[in-house]
């Protein structure tokens, strides 16, 4: 875990593809080996930081794909594609844009909740078919972060968490 989150930070102050010398091998694809190690590395610790439902997924980590997926994207790379790609209906899709990404429910949160059994691996397969790397990184990010002040587990549903607070009620 530790090489992992290390190989993430040296490609984070990697060259990025423009900058990357021409003499890297492409695919077919005309990704180059660094682009597909990248790509392949923050899946990796995608999946590492994301719990195994939707509904697990702590608000932190909601925010942050929130903040990549809700603004408008030119080539549709953003919730309303996602939200078709997980299976939401085109009229659920349609009510969802009437929400003020400024509120505290945006679209994105809105599609988060609604398919909350779905599995975040799924979330996963959609965002790299869609190459929404963006948000995967955001995903990774957020994790290194607060990994480094709670430690290790606090994105596991099933290990002790330390730093719930508890809330006494007043009679």
């Amino acid at each position: 875990m530790q090489e992992m989150t290390e190989q993430i930070r040296s490609l984070q102050t990697a060259p990025t593809a423009q900058q990357e010398p021409s003499h890297g091998s492409q695919s077919k694809s005309g990704e180059t080996l660094f682009e597909s190690q990248r790509r392949e590395i923050v899946l990796a610790a995608a999946r590492k930081y994301l719990p195994d439902k939707i509904r697990q997924m702590r608000y932190g980590i909601r925010h942050a794909i929130a903040s990549k997926m809700d603004p408008d994207h030119p080539q549709g790379k953003d919730w309303r594609m996602v939200a078709d790609q997980l299976g939401l209906s085109y009229d659920i899709i349609r009510s969802f844009s009437s929400c003020s990404p400024t509120g505290q429910k945006t679209p994105t949160m809105l599609v988060l909740e609604h398919c909350e059994e779905t599995s975040c691996a799924r979330l996963i397969e959609v965002l790299e078919h869609l190459e929404m790397f963006g948000v995967l990184e955001a995903i990774c990010r957020y994790g290194q972060q607060t990994e480094e002040r709670m430690g290790k587990g606090w994105h596991s549903a099933d290990s002790e968490d330390k730093h719930v607070c508890t809330v006494k009620y007043l009679d």
